[in-house]
């Protein structure tokens, strides 16, 4: 989202382009009007912080994942294949 001057703001409202509320809203980042809205609030809507590993606990749980996996595969195979895999890759 690309910021806007206070001069294009103000350019903007004048040409009819967006609304006196809308003007104050975007004015509120440059510190034109006093903001009221709650620290937590999301500018955008539905904004999410997503990150691909949060931390490297994350890594250990895929390792433990991992391991569970092959150990089902290993009592699978000990115990002759067929449903057991079936049922290993369903868990």
């Amino acid at each position: 989202m690309a910021s806007m001057t206070p001069d294009q703001i103000k350019a903007a409202l004048e040409a009819g382009i967006i609304t006196q509320d809308q003007a104050d809203e975007m004015l509120i980042g440059h510190g034109a009007a006093q903001d009221t809205r709650p620290p937590n609030y999301a500018a955008i809507g539905d904004e999410e912080n997503l990150r691909f590993i949060r931390g490297f606990s994350d890594v250990f749980i895929a390792i433990g994942v991992g391991l569970l996996m092959l150990g089902l595969s290993a009592i699978g195979a000990l115990f002759g294949g067929g449903i057991i895999f079936i049922v290993g890759a369903i868990i």
